[in-house]
């Protein structure tokens, strides 16, 4: 994560960021535009704590529509949902605000809370297949809750597709 953040009520907001993409280099006539990252996250990157008993938002999808400069439109959906996030990589100022700073009296008055924060995976595309996104998206979606998995699920899509597309070849 980009290393300015904000501090909102119980949560951290950050500036939202792509983790990894695939295909990794842009293809001639379709590069990535910069502002996907906005609308894939528009209220930002958050790291919230929550109640361990609470229970998990329900992911959300969403379609976008981006024109480029000659005018050509880029589909976009997205699916975003939280995940959740190591206390490990929160500083002594971040645990405060997150009311995680003192582990013992936690433990003590079993306070048990988690730690999650948001993630959106994206699909783009020169044409609306929305339904056939979403129900994609849906698919990966399961993937990752079914965790814990030994690779990030951006790896394992990256090496999925460009698996199946030389084998197509």
């Amino acid at each position: 994560m980009i290393a300015e953040y904000l501090f909102l009520d119980k949560s951290i907001k950050f500036d939202p960021a792509i983790l990894d993409r695939y295909p990794a280099v842009e293809y001639d006539g379709f590069s990535l535009p910069k502002s996907v990252p906005m609308f894939c996250l528009p209220m930002g990157a958050t790291v919230e704590c929550w109640s361990a008993k609470a229970q998990h938002p329900l992911p959300v999808f969403s379609t976008f529509v981006l024109t480029d400069a000659e005018g050509d439109r880029i589909f976009g959906a997205a699916v975003t949902f939280y995940e959740e996030y190591s206390e490990d990589r929160l500083s002594d100022l971040q645990m405060r605000h997150l009311g995680l700073k003192n582990k013992h009296i936690r433990e003590q008055y079993r306070i048990l809370k988690t730690v999650h924060s948001n993630k959106s995976i994206c699909l783009l595309s020169h044409y609306p297949f929305f339904d056939a996104f979403k129900k994609f998206l849906s698919c990966l979606y399961k993937i990752c809750i079914t965790g814990p998995h030994d690779v990030p699920i951006e790896r394992s899509f990256r090496f999925g597709t460009q698996h199946n597309i030389q084998n197509i070849n």
